[in-house]
């Protein structure tokens, strides 16, 4: 049987019947609370094929197994509804579609505020020149705990001050108007000895610059990974924009026509459907994995920075160096280490964690959205540091590593991994949440200088009561039921802890 045309649709009973239930107030405003970010009437699909049966359609970002839904967010299989068209109670199938959240389309050669990681930038250019590169994207640097731009250093150059520009000159930026920051340090490259990468960061002018999103790709950069022979990557660059590839050969060694020679790097071949890799004014991309870091999650993990190539092959340095050299790490891990860390100092009290000026600005920005898992650099402490690396910065880190060595505690390191975004976001946004971490978490490490002076205190029955009334609080808080059921583990797992010391409830041998 055909189908029926678009205009026989739209005029009949069914549509008009759907489109008054969609018109209900307490349906639109009901299911955005519940995960959809759109909503409208088209054919139901089934098995990958549109039918001829009309629905409401409900879009969302990324589907989950009813199981998994609460009763809240769960959309039903049909709305039941009296419909003054029919003059009766009716039902009308839905359908959930996952797709993209829709966005305006960026050109990476205008000129964009915030800045996404892709867009085109650069530097004051010789006399008779004009120049563009790419912003790869924002990162954090554990030199001063802060949040910079990531390009390369033939495209920033590694003397500090510089004035950067975004779009670069070549795209009609402008000095000073298009100023977003300054070149804080790279790596130089040399011509008389190897080379492993071709890196370089920017501070931005303030907080309004950076958008923590890489254009088509990432929210962000929240996890990096090893390059892998045959691995399929991505990358989002000035001239060529979003383009595909495969990795070819995975340890590459090779001297450019300037002379630099270069090795512990990467190469990449175009794959389908682009026709080319890179042009000029590409330098600077990150390159991802197309491989999500998680099934529920829309995060891709980088693995290079794309420095060199053009056409239908490339050369990109592994990301692992680049962060070496530079002292870098994704913004998930650096934000949560740091705002940790500022816990230690016995000096500051719970008042003075505080969130920075910058949240306002990332929520105005729109860059923390329902649904989307978005990192902070927004702790600092509200009184001035004697030095840019606190004295306590780090033990958390180490924390981490002995809470490794046994299974309970491998098990508090996998839950903060696989939800630290989350978490972030809660911490970003929940006055309650933020000081219900710091009122749960301050007493156990306060003033502590050593890792063995955390791991040897004692649990007592009020410390055990506020990270079981933290955990109520951030499980009544969050709409990710992954995070709701790795809560419930925890909670299991601080049972009967009250009078033990943190290292017996892990299992962790204190030497």
């Amino acid at each position: 049987m055909a189908k029926k045309t678009s205009k026989s649709i739209q005029e009949s009973v069914a549509y008009k019947v759907t489109k008054e239930l969609k018109g209900g107030s307490h349906i639109a405003s009901r299911q955005f609370a519940g995960g959809a970010h759109s909503m409208g009437i088209g054919r139901k699909v089934v098995a990958g094929k549109a039918t001829d049966k009309l629905c409401m359609r409900y879009y969302v970002e990324k589907k989950r197994p009813d199981a998994k839904l609460s009763k809240e967010m769960a959309i039903p299989k049909k709305h039941k509804f009296f419909s003054r068209v029919k003059g009766r109670d009716v039902s009308v199938d839905t359908d959930v579609i996952e797709c993209p959240r829709p966005e305006y389309e960026m050109d990476p050669k205008d000129r964009l505020r915030p800045v996404p990681g892709g867009s085109s930038i650069g530097t004051p250019p010789p006399p008779g020149f004009i120049n563009a590169g790419t912003l790869g994207g924002w990162v954090w640097d554990l030199e001063d705990d802060s949040i910079v731009m990531l390009s390369n250093e033939h495209v920033l150059g590694s003397v500090a001050g510089v004035d950067i520009a975004q779009p670069g000159t070549l795209d009609g930026g402008s000095f000073p108007a298009d100023k977003i920051g300054e070149v804080k340090r790279g790596i130089p490259r040399s011509t008389t000895m190897n080379n492993t990468v071709d890196c370089a960061i920017g501070d931005p002018t303030s907080a309004d610059t950076y958008k923590s999103e890489v254009i088509d790709i990432s929210p962000a950069v929240y996890a990096i990974d090893d390059v892998l022979l045959d691995m399929d990557v991505e990358k989002f660059g000035r001239t060529t924009e979003h383009t595909f590839g495969i990795v070819d050969d995975a340890d590459y060694t090779t001297t450019l026509t300037s002379g630099h020679t270069f090795v512990d790097c990467f190469r990449i071949d175009t794959a389908s459907p682009s026709s080319d890799w890179s042009s000029g004014g590409d330098s600077g991309s990150l390159i991802f994995s197309q491989q999500v870091i998680d099934p529920d999650s829309e995060i891709k993990p980088v693995v290079g920075l794309h420095f060199a190539g053009g056409g239908t092959t490339g050369v990109g340095c592994r990301i692992q160096n680049v962060f070496s050299e530079l002292n870098l790490t994704t913004l998930c891990s650096g934000a949560f280490a740091s705002f940790l860390d500022g816990l230690f100092d016995s000096e500051v009290t719970s008042e003075e964690v505080v969130v920075s000026n910058s949240l306002h600005t990332f929520t105005s920005a729109d860059l923390i959205r329902p649904g989307t898992k978005i990192p902070a650099d927004f702790f600092k402490l509200k009184r001035p540091l004697a030095s840019s690396k606190r004295f306590h910065a780090g033990i958390s880190r180490d924390i981490q590593s002995q809470l490794s060595k046994t299974k309970r505690g491998r098990m508090v390191n996998q839950f903060v991994d696989n939800n630290r975004d989350e978490l972030l976001r809660l911490l970003a946004q929940d006055r309650d949440i933020q000081r219900a971490t710091v009122h749960a978490l301050k007493p156990l490490v306060a003033g502590a200088i050593t890792t063995s002076d955390v791991l040897s205190r004692q649990l007592t029955e009020l410390d055990v009561s506020n990270l079981q009334k933290l955990s109520k609080e951030v499980a009544g808080r969050t709409s990710n039921m992954k995070l709701k059921t790795s809560l419930k583990m925890m909670q299991a797992l601080g049972k009967r802890t009250d009078g033990k010391k943190i290292s017996d409830v892990f299992g962790i041998k204190l030497g």
